[in-house]
C-alpha cells in the first residue's frame, strides 16, 4: 500500500494509530526515553506511530526526508497522494518529550508533544 515516490520509496498515510500506554512495557522499546521524563505518566502517540509503522514493514520518515515532502506544492502532494495540510510526526527527536513534526501547510517544523494526537503518520518504506 503507498504511493512511490522517487528518492523517498513507497509512502503510506496511516488512516489511524493508537498511543503507547503509559507505564507499559513496551514504551521502552519504542520510546526508551520517555519513561524517564515528566511526562511518563501520559500515553505516546510518536512511539505508536513508530510501531504501527514498522508492523508495516516501514518507518516514519527522518526531519529531512518529511521536510521535502512537506514543502511540495499543493499540487504536487495531492498528485503523489500526500496530506496538504496539518502537521506529521517525524522519526527525529526534539528530546525526551517532543519529536520534530513538519506542517504540510506552510512546510515549517517544530517540536511536538509526544503525547499529542493531533499528529499525523507518514510511513515510508523501500
Amino acid at each position: 500500500a503507498g504511493n512511490e515516490i522517487k528518492g523517498i520509496g513507497c509512502v503510506y498515510q496511516l488512516p489511524s494509530n493508537s498511543p503507547i500506554k503509559a507505564r507499559s512495557e513496551e514504551m521502552d522499546k519504542w520510546d526508551p526515553k520517555w519513561n524517564k521524563s515528566r511526562d511518563a505518566s501520559y500515553d505516546n502517540y510518536w512511539a505508536g506511530a513508530k510501531k504501527a509503522c514498522d508492523e508495516l514493514g516501514m518507518s516514519l520518515p527522518d526531519k529531512s526526508t518529511l521536510l521535502s515532502l512537506g514543502r511540495k506544492t499543493t499540487a504536487e502532494k495531492r498528485q503523489l497522494g500526500l496530506p496538504t495540510s496539518g502537521w506529521v510526526w517525524s522519526s527525529s527527536e526534539y528530546d525526551a518529550t517532543s519529536a520534530y513534526s513538519v506542517d504540510f501547510y506552510g512546510g515549517g517544523t517544530g517540536g511536538y508533544n509526544k503525547g499529542g494526537r493531533i499528529v499525523m503518520v507518514l510511513c515510508v518504506g523501500d
